[in-house]
């Protein structure tokens, strides 16, 4: 298998876990707001999307991000970090379809080879890293941030993972 066909599918067992996870909420379960400084799984839903895309697209594919038309068609922010400041609603289904955009563009990762993943690059926060390390923190990004959905869930007495 080549290098890029496993970060591909890294990348897409993470999205899978994900779709898991968010499956079957309700408006209100998705929404919903915890008690403290702790987010609703809808604005951690936008931002794991959001930064899955700006990691992949961006920084590895070196493509535009996918969440310029989201935010956009939404009425959401245009930076992605500003997310969490929005009082704009965020729906499940809007997000799921952003979702099932980003895996369809996954797919430019298997026509890379082991030579440009070597291809170093400035990673904010990282520094000095290559393609293949912002394409797994893509993959990285959706597995943590999963696990934060999952606890959101579990405050709500939901089952968070799905097993």
């Amino acid at each position: 298998m080549k290098n890029s066909s496993l970060l591909r599918l890294q990348l897409n067992e993470a999205f899978d876990w994900l779709d898991q996870v968010i499956a079957g909420l309700t408006p209100e379960q998705y929404s919903w707001q915890p008690e403290g400084s702790a987010n609703p799984i809808s604005k951690l839903h936008a931002h794991t999307l959001s930064s899955a895309d700006f990691w992949m697209n961006l920084m590895g594919l070196q493509k535009p991000m996918l969440w310029m038309g989201v935010s956009q068609k939404l009425g959401l922010p245009s930076n992605f970090i500003e997310v969490w400041k929005t009082d704009a609603p965020i729906n499940l289904s809007d997000m799921q379809e952003y979702a099932k955009s980003l895996r369809e563009a996954s797919g430019a990762i298997d026509e890379i080879d082991d030579a440009a993943l070597e291809r170093e690059l400035t990673a904010p926060v990282f520094g000095k890293r290559n393609v293949g390390f912002v394409l797994r923190l893509a993959a990285m990004q959706l597995a943590i941030h999963t696990g934060e959905i999952s606890a959101a869930k579990g405050l709500q007495g939901l089952q968070g993972l799905p097993f």
